[in-house]
C-alpha cells in the first residue's frame, strides 16, 4: 500500500504582516483620486469652480486565505525486463559473466533477461487561493514577513476573514494526483508519499468605500497591505468575524486520506504494482539527464 505521511511542519497557520498600515493605505487611496474616478473626471474638476474632496465613507480590513502545499513521492522497486542488442552476422553466441547466450538463426541479436532496480521521485508545489482557486501572483507572498498563528480567531480582533471555499482535502487530491504514478514492478521495495508542506496563509487587504463630496459618486477600492497595490472593485468582499475551527479547514485525517487514495487509484495497493508498460524513449540526452537526477536522489536517500 502507498504510505502517505505528513511532515512535522505541516498544518500551520500564518498571517502576513502589514507593510502598509491603515493610515498609509488611506494615503494611497487619496493620492490616486484620478485612477479611482477616472482621468476625464479629474480633468473636468481641474476647470471646475467647485473643488470637492475625497471622503472615506466606509473601510474594513480583511484577510484573504491561500494554501501552500508541497508533496514528494518516492518509488523504489524491481522488475524483470528483456534486453537485446545486435551482433555481427558471423556471431553465433556471446558469453556474458560466464553465461553463453546463443544467437537465433536468421536473427543477429542477443536476447537475455535482467532484473531492473528502479528508483523514481516526483515533487510538486501548489500555491493557490483558498477562495477562488487562482494561483497567479501568490508565490511572491511566501517571501513576505509573516508570523505564526495559534488560532485564526486572532485575526478577528482587527479584521474579518474571507470564508474558505477550497478546503485541505481538495488541495491534497490535486497534489497527490500529480505525484502519484503507477509503475510496472515485480517487487515493490518502497512506495511513499510525503506531504512536505501544508500551510494556510492569510493575506491582509484594506477595503475602502470613497465618495467625491461634490459629485456624490462612490467607488470601492482595495489596497494590498503587503504590496500597497491599489485595485478598483465592483463589490465589497465580505468577511466573517466568527471563525470555524482549524480542523474544519484541515480536513485531512487518516480516514479522509485513505478514501482519497482509493478514489484516485481504486484498489491502490494492487494497482501500483501492475500498471505501467515500458515505453521506448529515443531521446538519449533526456534519458541521461533523468538518470543523473535519479541517481543523485537515490544517493541522498541512502545518506539519511
Amino acid at each position: 500500500m502507498v504510505n502517505v505521511q505528513f511532515g512535522a511542519s505541516t498544518k500551520d497557520l500564518w498571517v502576513l504582516e502589514d507593510v502598509y498600515p491603515e493610515t498609509e493605505a488611506e494615503r494611497i487611496v487619496k493620492a490616486n483620486r484620478d485612477k479611482i474616478f477616472g482621468v476625464v473626471s479629474g480633468l473636468m474638476k481641474a476647470f471646475s469652480k467647485q473643488k470637492g474632496s475625497l471622503l472615506v465613507t466606509e473601510k474594513e480590513k480583511r484577510y484573504e486565505p491561500f494554501w501552500h502545499v508541497g508533496g514528494k513521492s518516492t518509488f523504489e522497486y524491481k522488475r524483470n525486463t528483456s534486453y537485446s542488442f545486435p551482433v555481427l552476422p558471423e556471431v553465433i553466441g556471446v558469453k556474458i559473466n560466464g553465461k553463453e547466450f546463443k544467437v537465433e538463426a536468421g536473427n543477429p541479436e542477443i536476447h537475455f533477461g535482467g532484473e531492473d532496480h528502479c528508483f523514481e521521485q516526483m515533487e510538486k508545489e501548489i500555491v493557490q487561493s483558498a477562495v477562488t482557486g487562482e494561483t497567479k501572483g501568490l508565490q511572491f507572498y511566501l517571501k513576505a514577513k509573516k508570523r505564526k498563528l495559534v488560532t485564526a480567531k486572532e485575526l478577528t480582533k482587527d479584521g474579518a476573514v474571507v470564508p474558505i471555499k477550497h478546503r485541505a482535502s481538495y488541495l491534497l487530491s490535486l497534489i497527490v494526483k500529480d505525484i502519484l504514478k503507477p509503475v510496472h514492478a515485480d517487487i515493490m521495495i518502497e512506495e511513499n508519499i510525503e506531504i512536505t508542506q501544508f500551510d494556510l496563509y492569510f493575506r491582509p487587504v484594506w477595503t475602502f468605500e470613497v465618495m467625491e463630496t461634490d459629485t456624490k459618486k462612490k467607488r470601492i477600492v482595495e489596497i494590498d497591505a503587503v504590496t500597497g497595490t491599489l485595485t478598483r472593485v465592483d463589490t465589497w468582499t465580505k468577511g466573517l468575524r466568527e471563525m470555524v475551527g482549524k480542523d474544519t479547514w484541515f480536513d485531512i485525517g487518516a480516514e479522509v486520506t485513505g478514501e482519497l487514495m482509493q478514489n484516485i487509484i481504486p484498489g491502490v495497493g494492487v494497482a501500483l504494482t501492475g500498471g505501467k508498460m515500458l515505453k521506448a524513449r529515443h531521446d538519449k540526452k533526456r534519458m541521461a539527464a533523468q538518470a543523473k537526477k535519479v541517481q543523485s536522489a537515490y544517493a541522498k536517500k541512502k545518506k539519511r
